[in-house]
């Protein structure tokens, strides 16, 4: 069984985190990390949602505008900058993350 399955990523691609197999800050030091990330332009993917969003100029975007814009119990949140070298995600489950990536 591959390790993709053992921790279930096609269900959710922030599993990647939960099952710390990617190394990340998560909780109020994934938020710290991203409220002090440069942000020029950003996308922003649904997790089971073809849709991508893309937004410029967004150097004041916070963790707090996403929350409240979101329905954080419905729906997960993936934010990247244009060049995908950091990744934030706000999942739908309150014990997982958020959580903050940096390649």
């Amino acid at each position: 069984v591959s390790q993709k399955k053992k921790i279930y990523m096609e269900q959710f691609l922030w599993h990647a985190f939960s099952y710390e197999k990617l190394p990340c800050l998560q909780g109020e030091q994934a938020i710290q990390a991203f409220e002090q990330q440069i942000k020029n332009d950003c996308y922003l993917l649904f997790e089971h949602d073809e849709r991508v969003l893309q937004l410029s100029k967004c150097e004041h975007l916070t963790s707090a505008d996403l929350s409240k814009n979101t329905n954080m119990y419905l729906e997960d949140l993936y934010v990247v900058d244009e060049d995908f070298t950091w990744n934030y995600v706000i999942t739908h489950e309150s014990s997982c993350g958020p959580y903050f990536y940096r390649t």
